[in-house]
C-alpha cells in the first residue's frame, strides 16, 4: 500500500514537471525560479524512485522508519 503511494506521487510530480516544461516552451527556456522549480521536483522524483524500488524488492526503507515513528 504504500509503494502504491510512492508509485502514485511519483506519477503525479511526472506530469506536474511535464506540465511546467511545455508551459514553458521546453527544458531549454526554463530559468530562475521556474527552473529550481523543476530541479526539485526531478530531484525528488529520483528520491522516490529509489524508495519505491527499495520498497518492492523487501530492502530496507526509511519510508518504512517513518511511517513506524
Amino acid at each position: 500500500m504504500l509503494a502504491e503511494a510512492v508509485e502514485d506521487r511519483i506519477f503525479d510530480l511526472v506530469e506536474e514537471l511535464e506540465i511546467l516544461v511545455k508551459k514553458n516552451g521546453g527544458i531549454e527556456n526554463l530559468s530562475g525560479d521556474i527552473k529550481e522549480e523543476a530541479v526539485a521536483m526531478a530531484e525528488q522524483t529520483k528520491a522516490l524512485q529509489i524508495q519505491y524500488d527499495d520498497l518492492v524488492n523487501g530492502r530496507p526503507s526509511q519510508l518504512l522508519d517513518m511511517e513506524v515513528g
